[in-house]
Formats: C-alpha cells, sequence, structure tokens
C-alpha cells in the first residue's frame, strides 16, 4: 500500500510539472505573438499616416488608406484580445458588493467613449431582483468593453446591455446587425469559422 501511494505522488509530481510546463510555455507564445505582430502593425499605421498627408485630396487612395486602416485597428483589436487571454489567466478575481446604480453608471461612463463620433445608441436595461450584486467590477468592465467593441462592429443603430439576477448575475449583449448565419451557430462550439458577420 505504501509503494502504491508512492507511485501515485511521483506521477502527481510529475503531471504537475508537465502542466506547469505547458501554461509556461503558452505564456511566453501569447507574449512573443503579440509583440511580434503588433511591431509590424505600428509600421504600417505610420506609412498610412504619410500617405494621408501626402496624398489626402486623392479620393481614390484616401479610399484605401482608409479601408487598411480599419483592418490594422481589426488586427490590434485580434492582438489585445490575445493579450487579454494571458492576462485573465493571472488575474486575481477581486469580489465585492457592488450597487446596480453603480455598476450600470461606470458602464454608461466606460462604454459611450468607445460609441463616440458613430450613430449607436448604448441601451443598458436593468431587470436586476435587488439593488447589488458581488462582481469585480474592474474585471467585468473589461469583459464587457471587449463585447462591446466587437458588437460595434457590426451594429447599425444601438447596442442593447441587458443585466438581470437569477441565482447569479446575467448579461445579455444586443445588437442590430446582421447576426451570424444560423450554419455558423450550429457549429459554434467547434473551430471558429470565416465569417464577415
Amino acid at each position: 500500500l505504501c509503494n502504491s501511494f508512492e507511485i501515485m505522488r511521483k506521477e502527481l509530481r510529475k503531471n504537475q510539472y508537465r502542466v506547469n510546463k505547458l501554461s509556461e510555455d503558452r505564456r511566453i507564445l501569447i507574449a512573443s505573438v503579440a509583440h511580434d505582430v503588433r511591431s509590424p502593425l505600428m509600421i504600417i499605421k505610420g506609412y498610412l499616416s504619410l500617405l494621408t498627408k501626402k496624398y489626402g485630396n486623392n479620393q481614390e487612395i484616401l479610399h484605401i488608406v482608409t479601408n487598411t486602416t480599419l483592418a490594422v485597428e481589426r488586427l490590434e483589436s485580434y492582438v489585445e484580445s490575445i493579450r487579454n487571454i494571458q492576462n485573465f489567466d493571472e488575474l486575481e478575481v477581486q469580489y465585492k458588493v457592488n450597487s446596480v446604480d453603480n455598476v450600470i453608471h461606470e458602464m454608461k461612463s466606460n462604454f459611450n467613449q468607445l460609441l463616440e463620433n458613430t450613430h449607436i445608441e448604448l441601451i443598458l436595461l436593468n431587470k436586476c431582483n435587488n439593488g447589488y450584486i458581488v462582481t469585480d467590477l474592474q474585471l467585468l468592465l473589461r469583459i464587457m468593453e471587449n463585447l462591446i467593441s466587437n458588437s460595434k462592429r457590426y451594429a447599425k443603430t444601438k447596442i442593447v446591455i441587458t443585466l438581470k439576477t437569477e441565482e447569479q448575475l446575467e448579461l445579455y449583449v444586443e445588437d442590430d446587425g446582421p447576426g451570424f448565419p444560423e450554419e455558423i451557430l450550429h457549429n459554434a462550439v467547434r473551430v471558429l469559422p470565416k465569417t464577415s458577420r
């Protein structure tokens, strides 16, 4: 029996070492990819800025520059998402009691800035059963900011955020964009397919 426990202990140590090694390798890979992609994106943005200054009166070139700039900004958003995956793994959640009114106020002040210079209206619906929720507000805002940024790319006139509390906090983000095709929703648990929606 003692020998069996010793064998189990050694195997558990080996497995824990492998898990730690994989986690560290993943962290290094994520940081490396984010850094290596961001540098050329900054160079491209610099060239686009120069083209705008030099050929700003040429509508055809300006159209190409504008579309390329939007593509670069999307790539920057993807890089930031990659970095956030690493950061979320390292975060320690700090739960605190927050009033729902304060959470909504923070969302309005943060997310209205994201929607500046757009024609998109932000609507916040409070369907909570009580006036307080327990959450890490800053972490919640970071997650919601990512969702709003994605929604902003496809929304036509509005983004609706609904807060509900049953047994736990539920958040819903909806927009009036085209949505996903039925076949993509059906395969959502698989590797994400390419889509323009």
